[in-house]
Formats: structure tokens, C-alpha cells, sequence
């Protein structure tokens, strides 16, 4: 039989916080984009996934979409790009949100730094 060592348990709390600071700014930016569910959701695992749906204003189906392998990945793209439109940002924060380091930094931003209104029209234009 295998030996398995256990996983420390600041490694534990570490993933617990990161995940609960992600939550928290995907209920910042659900906020800013006027998602119609409620703040908590964001914080529930897999509703989460339906939360990021609404918010992105795609169909509801989409949220089963996100089950299928490979398929998911596109339309997470897809999400975070109708979402990041809705911010007025332009679709080149998707590499940042891959980036895991950077992107607990990018959800900071865009949950909670205002546009620049130096840009009057939305950059998907």
C-alpha cells in the first residue's frame, strides 16, 4: 500500500482563503453588472458557475454547457468576455484572469476600480 502524505494544513487554509477572495470579487463584479441573483450564490461551489451565467446574460443552459469537457473552457471565455463587455473593459483581461497569481489582481480591479472615461465607447466596438 502507497504511502500518502497529507496535505499541510496552512495549504488548506491557503486554498480556502484564495477561493473565498474569488467569490468575493465575483459578487463585487455581479453587483456592478446588475446580476439578478443574489450576492451569496457566488460563494455556493457549483452555483457559482450559474452565477457567472446571469451575470454574463447568456442563457441558462450555458451553466450546463460548463459540465462538458473542453466545451467549458470555451464558454468560460465566452462569459468572461460578454461580462468583461458589460464592464466596458477590453477582452484582452481574459489573460489576466488565466494567470493564477494575477488574477485574484485582476478581479480586484474589476470589481472594484471604475471605468476611465477616456474611453466613451465600449472597446468591442
Amino acid at each position: 500500500m502507497p504511502y500518502s502524505t497529507p496535505v499541510p494544513a496552512w495549504i488548506t487554509v491557503l486554498v480556502i482563503v484564495t477561493y473565498l477572495i474569488n467569490c468575493f470579487f465575483i459578487m463585487q463584479i455581479g453587483r456592478r453588472v446588475r446580476c439578478p441573483l443574489p450576492g451569496w450564490t457566488a460563494f455556493v461551489p457549483v452555483v457559482n458557475i450559474y452565477y457567472m451565467v446571469r451575470m454574463s446574460d447568456y442563457p441558462w443552459w450555458y451553466f450546463l454547457l460548463m459540465f462538458i469537457p473542453l466545451v467549458n473552457i470555451i464558454v468560460l471565455v465566452m462569459i468572461w468576455v460578454n461580462i468583461l463587455k458589460k464592464l466596458r473593459h477590453h477582452w484582452i483581461w481574459i489573460i489576466l484572469l488565466i494567470i493564477p497569481i494575477v488574477q485574484i489582481i485582476a478581479f480586484a480591479i474589476l470589481a472594484f476600480v471604475e471605468d476611465a472615461d477616456d474611453h466613451p465607447d465600449p472597446p468591442f466596438n
